[in-house]
Formats: structure tokens, sequence, C-alpha cells
């Protein structure tokens, strides 16, 4: 992490290799202004021997470190539902959708998805890829196994979240409704795995019975 009294070089610095993607696809989500885009921003990059680097804000911690679990059930599953959505919508699978690459401030706030060195850019939900990407415990169990399509492995992973987040919290209804999208999440068929677009229209069905107070902004 590098200090300076410019609010625009506090942040986390991390070295990109050529070859890698990750700058030029943050670059592209940035065009995009909506609330729902989650990604982390690229305050600066510069080239250096082997590649570049990158320069990030600071923006929370990890996602379990989350102070009051039980009361911001609603908020992380909301936020990230509609981050996984945006990144979808505009044809890019992060591929490493762990609790320690989603940041939240510790007391609530503006959930953040950091660390996009294995996303993708595909042409559509259905292009395939071959090959390993992610981090074992959450990456989709076809990877590693032939073509999957990394669009489908992401539902997986964001699922699997969901499940270590709410086991993290006390028993309620929005909880159970919770857990039953992240089973239909880490169903082993891709085809199965709801998109992030069908899970979201199911969101208010999932919070109508329990008493949930909805942030002013996120």
């Amino acid at each position: 992490m590098e200090r300076s009294d410019n609010e625009d070089t506090i942040g986390f610095l991390k070295f990109v290799e050529d070859g890698n993607d990750e700058i030029e696809i943050l670059k592209y989500l940035s065009q995009f202004e909506s609330t729902h885009n989650h990604a982390v921003r690229l305050t600066h990059d510069w080239r250096i021997t082997g590649g570049q680097m990158m320069l990030t804000p600071i923006v929370g911690a990890w996602l379990t470190s989350l102070h009051n679990k039980d009361d911001n059930l609603w908020t992380v599953a909301e936020q990230l539902f509609n981050a996984v959505a945006f990144l979808h919508e505009h044809n890019v699978a992060h591929m490493d959708l762990k609790p320690v690459n989603i940041l939240i401030p510790r007391k609530s706030g503006r959930l953040t998805l950091i660390d996009f060195g294995c996303a993708i850019r595909v042409r559509d939900a259905e292009e395939k890829f071959r090959g390993t990407s992610g981090t074992k415990g959450y990456m989709a169990p076809e990877i590693g196994k032939g073509s999957y399509r990394p669009i489908k492995a992401d539902l997986w992973s964001c699922g699997k979240v969901i499940q270590t987040f709410c086991a993290a919290c006390k028993p309620s209804i929005l909880r159970d409704n919770l857990l039953k999208i992240a089973d239909e999440l880490l169903n082993v068929d891709p085809d199965k795995r709801p998109t992030m677009k069908q899970v979201l229209s199911r969101i208010p069905n999932t919070v109508v019975t329990q008493n949930v107070s909805f942030p002013e902004s996120m």
C-alpha cells in the first residue's frame, strides 16, 4: 500500500504481468455508469518491466470481517447479486468470486469486487473455455474437466459465497430463502443454475416475509 497527501494516491498497489487482461477489463467496466457497477475503480496504472502496476482505492475489509452479519444479510446478498449481474450483462466473468475478493466497510456500506486477475471477457454466456481458473472451494466443479462456460461457472461461485456468508448468520426466513437460491446456483449441472437476472427477479419475494431494513443508498 502506498500513501501520500494526494487522496488519489492512497490505496493498494498490484503488479499485473504482461498477458493478463485485468487492467483492460477494469478500464472496460469503468465506462459504464451504473449503481450496480461494483468493480473496484482503477485509480492509476503505469508500465514497468514485465508488466504494469495498478493502484486501486481502499474500499473496505474482507466480506467475512463485516460486523453485524445478520443485520446486513440482505444488503450483502442484494449487492452481490447486482454486482455479478452487471458483470454478466457486460460479458465479463470474474472467475474468482470468494469472500476475500469481496470488500465492504466493516460497519456495512457499498460492496466492491476486487482482483480481476482471472476475469474473462466472453462473447456471450455460452462461450466456452478450457483450463483452470479460480480458487479451490469456490471454483465450479466443471472447471478443469474439459470445456466450461465462464458465466455459468461464476454463478456457482456466487452461490458458494452466499452459502458461506449465510453460514455465519443466525437462522431466519431470509437466510433460509437465500440458502435455497445458493443451492440452485450450486447445481452441478451448469444449465440448471439460475442466471443472476432470474435470481434478482425473485429477491422481492424472498424478503417480503421478513422485516428487512432497506438501505437508503448502495
